[in-house]
């Protein structure tokens, strides 16, 4: 397998391996510079434009690592070619699809406004 996508498999399975909640309720990014020596430098502030900060740190290949609650992401950048490997939170599906809220509600037309006070009692829908 070619070393880039390599490093990448490798620093995705380390991103995942935290199977701790502690960070579940933070974002956390940070960035991995691989100089043409082999040294790796590490940035643990968000760093927007990858190639930018590749080019002036003079690292050949760069990933950014982005963990939450919701998954983690590994882009990776070298010399034209990319590469992304993302894991989302199988939590994440689930809350979707199970909501908290209700989607619709059922009131008793003595509680909405405009309802004669002397009607039968019917009850009436609302879609949120």
């Amino acid at each position: 397998m070619d070393t880039f996508l390599e490093n990448a498999r490798r620093i995705f399975e380390v991103a995942t391996s935290d199977a701790s909640d502690a960070g579940r309720d933070r974002h956390e990014e940070f960035a991995v510079l691989v100089r043409p020596d082999g040294g790796l430098h590490i940035l643990m502030e968000n760093t927007p434009a990858l190639d930018s900060t590749a080019l002036a740190m003079g690292a050949r290949t760069a990933y950014r690592v982005s963990r939450s609650g919701l998954g983690v992401r590994v882009e990776g950048r070298e010399e034209g070619r990319r590469c992304l490997l993302e894991n989302q939170s199988p939590a994440r599906g689930w809350g979707e699809l199970l909501r908290d809220s209700p989607l619709y509600t059922i009131t008793s037309p003595l509680l909405t406004s405009g309802s004669p006070a002397g009607s039968a009692f019917t009850p009436a829908m609302r879609f949120a």
